[in-house]
């Protein structure tokens, strides 16, 4: 099983995230401290998922689906939110998230193994930068 993830809140709660099952059936999860597991992707083929705290206690979720070459965000905390296409032409994981000031930033492996960053919000979608 590959290595989970984990991040501390702003108001000190720690949230971790991983993986579970095979594809078909291999989606993300998360829990913060000792809550209730949650199920982040209904993909089913998603993997390496990664987890920052931005500045108002949210916690961003991303992971990689490689069948469909994308990464996707999610938001948990106070306003859970919905899972967000936030970069397409995914070759590989996210090699890294930023979220700060409401803004997103994912870079990732595009064809070739080239960098390619994606940045966006929740509610304007993303853009490749």
């Amino acid at each position: 099983m590959p290595r989970p993830e984990c991040c501390v809140t702003t108001d000190g709660s720690a949230w971790h995230t991983w993986c579970e099952g095979t594809p078909p059936a291999r989606f993300v999860y998360t829990q913060k401290e000792d809550g209730p597991k949650l199920q982040v992707s209904t993909g089913g083929n998603d993997a390496a998922p990664m987890i920052r705290a931005d500045e108002y206690n949210n916690v961003w979720i991303a992971w990689w689906n490689p069948a469909a070459r994308e990464i996707r965000v999610c938001r948990m905390g106070p306003r859970s939110g919905r899972e967000l296409l936030a970069c397409e032409g995914a070759y590989g994981p996210a090699r890294d998230l930023t979220v700060a000031e409401g803004r997103i930033r994912v870079t990732c492996a595009g064809a070739g193994g080239r960098p390619i960053t994606w940045e966006g919000t929740e509610n304007d979608g993303f853009r490749q930068v």
